[in-house]
């Protein structure tokens, strides 16, 4: 489709350098959150299934992986989803 507004750095916004920037960025971020979120939850996953064994100290281990990892996601995708949208609104 054709421009909303008069000008821009192409003929369609697909062209636009401007435009792409801001799609990589968004791209990248989301790539970013989905890996913290997939590593934590395999985390967690690993967690659930220590708890099978008798091994106390594999546990408590598994379980602060788990817990230090969800944290660490949780904290990139509550930054990064906001500004991706952001941005997106934005562009």
């Amino acid at each position: 489709r054709s421009r909303m507004y008069s000008h821009g750095n192409a003929a369609v916004p697909r062209d636009d350098a401007q435009v792409l920037q801001v799609v990589g960025q968004i791209s990248s971020w989301a790539w970013a959150t989905r890996a913290a979120v997939l590593q934590a939850a395999e985390s967690l996953q690993q967690a659930y299934v220590a708890h099978v064994s008798d091994d106390e100290a594999l546990i408590a281990r598994r379980n602060q992986l788990a817990e230090v990892e969800a944290a660490q996601a949780q904290v990139i995708a509550s930054d990064w989803i906001p500004r991706a949208a952001t941005e997106l609104f934005n562009a």
